[in-house]
């Protein structure tokens, strides 16, 4: 049976089911889930005291971060693989900006040896975390 026997017969008659087509609306959900998901992230990032200590002590090395020992690493390969890794789980442009801005003034609190943040540590180390 080729396939333009298999729509006209229909499935029942050739055994063949069609392949099953995503509804927008299951797009949608998918998509609303994730937005959901990634405000869920955000907001416990920037409220709960935990996770303000784990982010810190990554900073000062007294919680065990790869990618704090890459950034810091002598050998500039070791520190260039860290390069385009992406910045973690959220993909909401608007969330990603909220967040990178807070764990900036999260990196100033932490470094009082700075005016300003280190946006490479926080772009590299901080927001994958």
């Amino acid at each position: 049976i080729n396939k333009a026997q298999h729509w006209v017969l229909g499935p029942e008659q050739t055994g063949i089911t069609p392949p099953v087509r995503r509804r927008q609306a299951d797009d949608v959900s998918v998509q609303t889930v994730r937005h959901n998901l990634e405000q869920t992230i955000v907001e416990y990032i920037t409220t709960q005291q935990d996770a303000q200590d784990h982010l810190a002590g990554i900073f000062h090395g007294s919680v065990p971060s790869q990618r704090h020992q890459q950034f810091y690493h002598s050998d500039r390969y070791v520190r260039a693989e860290l390069q385009g890794q992406g910045i973690g789980f959220i993909t909401s442009e608007e969330m990603s900006q909220e967040l990178f801005s807070w764990l900036s003034n999260l990196h100033l609190r932490c470094d009082k040896t700075r005016n300003f943040p280190d946006t490479k540590y926080v772009g590299c180390v901080l927001m994958p975390e």
